[in-house]
């Protein structure tokens, strides 16, 4: 007969990864192996999996936050910030054309400046590194708490709504 003991959905991975199953049959727990899986039950620690799942709803919330940071940009416009970014740079400091190809011929398109454009793409490089800086942080700070619990229904319970605005 077994003694269950709540243990969340990972405990029931387990059990399963060890090639069991344990199912309710009339209000009675039932296994392949009474003995195994009971041994499963008594061992499995749920902290770890508990930090693992709420470190990945953290991820998923920082992904969220990205993803609607850029949701308004071709993912050809993204592809080229960076290089545009370190262009912008060197022409900033050097101010010369050729450390800015890019932003060359899109001031020639524009019928622009290079250092209009320049500025614009560093304030908005500057903006976007802002933002992810502060999602990954947030994200790390919520991480680093929930590592530092030791206590399952804490972790489960623990909100990381704050601090990512």
């Amino acid at each position: 007969m077994i003694n269950y003991t709540e243990k969340g959905s990972g405990l029931h991975s387990a059990i399963i990864a060890a090639g069991h199953v344990l199912r309710q049959e009339n209000g009675i727990w039932v296994s392949t192996d009474d003995e195994v899986v009971q041994a499963i039950i008594d061992a499995y620690d749920p902290l770890a999996g508990a930090v693992t799942n709420k470190k990945a709803e953290i991820d998923a919330k920082a992904k969220w936050l990205r993803d609607k940071a850029v949701a308004g940009y071709s993912k050809g416009e993204i592809g080229k910030w960076e290089a545009k970014y370190r262009q912008a740079q060197a022409f900033d400091t050097s101010k010369n054309p050729d450390d800015a190809p890019d932003l060359v011929a899109e001031a020639g398109a524009a019928m622009s400046d290079v250092q209009t454009i320049a500025s614009r793409v560093i304030a908005k490089g500057d903006m976007f590194s802002a933002l992810e800086a502060k999602i990954a942080g947030t994200a790390t700070r919520h991480k680093n708490i929930i590592s530092a619990m030791t206590d399952f229904n804490e972790v489960i319970n623990y909100d990381f709504s704050a601090w990512w605005d």
